[in-house]
């Protein structure tokens, strides 16, 4: 990580550790294009040339003196002011000397405000050896990690890590392979991990398409390069991947212009069959993300996708080599990273966004096992609900969401909520958080007849567990995974969770690779 020191900014304090203060001698008011003799001219110079200087070429450091800026009202001094008498107040890291700096205590002290002819000012260290005021990494929004203390006593984030800890926390850090991905996409069985990416160390001008295997606590078993003809050379647009568990293995989905496909995988992780899904040409954007798929325990899941603005679905077999023929879908495309799937009950369910907004924002689908699209009913008409995701595994129902709080106020919470296949409430909405910068389920998991829900915020760099009795009370309450300051959150640029065992994985990557974070909720 890295400190940034505040740039110069003139003679005003500045807060907390740097500072800048005003100090300078002024210069003259007299008769315009007439200047002062080295600062001293004019008897409204007392005041000093303010900002309004900033005109005057000659005068540098002149721009700097004069902490009101109330002369030169009139506009006469901009033009006019000599060079300054190199009265400067240069900021710079402030301690209480080499005498108290680094003896182990919090020292309070008058120092001046910086270098040159500044003021003196009360101080307090923020830091010394290793006592920090009460601060730690969480403060700055890091998950965890350790601060130091440096030679001046300004506080070092360098040592804080995205990884949170606490008692959920089961494991996080790197993933056990190396990585430099564009794309990546995590599921889970209820015995290994399967992870699939996109690789960005290119071999002679290729992308290649990668799957590793992991044990449930993470360990490796195995990985594999995926032949994929499409990501053979540099200039090919690269979209996105999803993968899903098969009864007997893995299934990748992956674009490259024009088609979308699926990658068959045996259970050792060895690709056994490309299949083509759809054509998907010419506009890259409408396979910013591939699929978005639904898996079921005893066959193939549901693959799920846009073309255009048209959505469509299709149920891959067991193997993973042949689908159903798709079915176009009773939503209008609004971009598939705000549908979600889930097999609940013997059928697949999907939600998505609507564009006619004189009904309700959500609609939802049921998809027989054969493929054949039921109705399309409304989504908790009147909740206003927002950034819904479906629980996976569960024999109900069961939904998270955003929405407005009751009572007229213009804030949101996040809810849990149980629903029937009309799309009607089953149960009162039960509030997890009203954060808002945790404002989307980044994926919702049955534990029997608890829930747990990943609550995220991409921009905020926070991803944070909750767990919900069946009750409806909440179990566990709201705890965090990962989390980074908003300025580093440009790093985060994936988040996927998957459900394995008792657990639950939860991947992000950086610009370093992949990150695991291994959750008991």
């Amino acid at each position: 990580m890295t400190n940034h020191r505040a740039p110069f900014i003139g003679c005003g304090l500045a807060a907390f550790a740097l500072a800048v203060w005003s100090c300078g001698d002024g210069t003259g008011s007299g008769t315009a294009g007439n200047a002062g003799t080295a600062g001293n001219a004019g008897t409204t110079g007392s005041a000093g040339v303010a900002g309004v200087t900033g005109v005057a070429g000659v005068t540098g450091v002149a721009g700097i003196t004069g902490s009101a800026g109330v002369t030169g009202r009139g506009g006469i001094i901009g033009s006019t002011g000599s060079a300054g008498s190199g009265n400067t107040c240069i900021p710079g890291p402030l301690n209480c000397g080499a005498s108290l700096c680094g003896n182990g205590a919090i020292d309070s002290c008058t120092i001046p405000a910086g270098t040159g002819v500044c003021p003196a000012i009360p101080f307090t260290e923020v830091c010394d050896g290793t006592l920090f005021r009460g601060d730690t990494c969480a403060a700055h929004r890091f998950g965890s990690g350790e601060l130091t203390c440096t030679s001046t006593c300004i506080v070092d984030t360098s040592k804080c890590v995205d990884c949170a800890a606490g008692p959920n926390i089961a494991s996080c850090g790197n993933a056990p392979f190396t990585s430099a991905p564009l794309a990546v996409g995590i599921a889970a069985t209820s015995s290994e991990v399967g992870i699939a990416w996109i690789s960005n160390n290119q071999t002679a001008g290729s992308f290649p398409l990668m799957f590793a295997r992991l044990s449930p606590t993470l360990q490796m078993l195995s990985t594999t390069r995926v032949p994929e003809p499409g990501y053979t050379t540099s200039s090919t647009f690269v979209g996105d991947t999803r993968v899903a568990p098969l009864p007997s293995g893995w299934v990748i989905a992956g674009w490259t212009d024009p088609e979308l496909f699926v990658h068959a995988l045996d259970a050792s992780g060895t690709d056994v069959g490309r299949t083509k899904v759809d054509t998907v040409s010419g506009n890259s954007e409408s396979a910013s993300v591939t699929a978005v798929f639904a898996p079921r325990p005893d066959g193939g899941p549901l693959m799920v996708w846009e073309v255009g603005t048209t959505m469509k679905a299709a149920v891959l077999a067991s193997d993973g080599r042949s689908l159903t023929t798709p079915r176009q879908l009773p939503f209008d495309g609004r971009g598939i990273t705000a549908t979600t799937a889930a097999y609940v009950g013997g059928a697949f369910y999907v939600v998505a966004p609507v564009e006619d907004s004189a009904n309700p924002p959500l609609r939802m689908v049921r998809i027989s096992t054969d493929g054949t699209v039921g109705t399309v009913v409304d989504v908790l008409p009147g909740a206003n609900a927002k950034k819904l995701v479906l629980a996976a595994g569960a024999e109900d129902l069961r939904v998270v969401y955003r929405g407005p709080i009751a009572g007229g106020s213009t804030d949101t919470a996040t809810y849990f909520q149980k629903i029937t296949s009309n799309g009607a409430s089953a149960s009162d909405p039960v509030v997890l958080t009203t954060a808002s910068d945790l404002d989307e389920a980044a994926g919702a998991f049955a534990f029997a007849a608890d829930t747990v829900a990943v609550l995220s915020n991409l921009g905020a760099g926070r991803l944070d567990g909750i767990r919900i009795g069946g009750n409806g009370q909440i179990a566990t309450p709201l705890f965090p995974m990962m989390s980074v300051p908003s300025g580093l959150a440009g790093h985060i640029t994936e988040q996927n969770v998957a459900r394995v065992g008792s657990d639950i994985v939860a991947l992000w990557y950086t610009t370093s690779g992949i990150r695991l974070a291994r959750v008991t909720p």
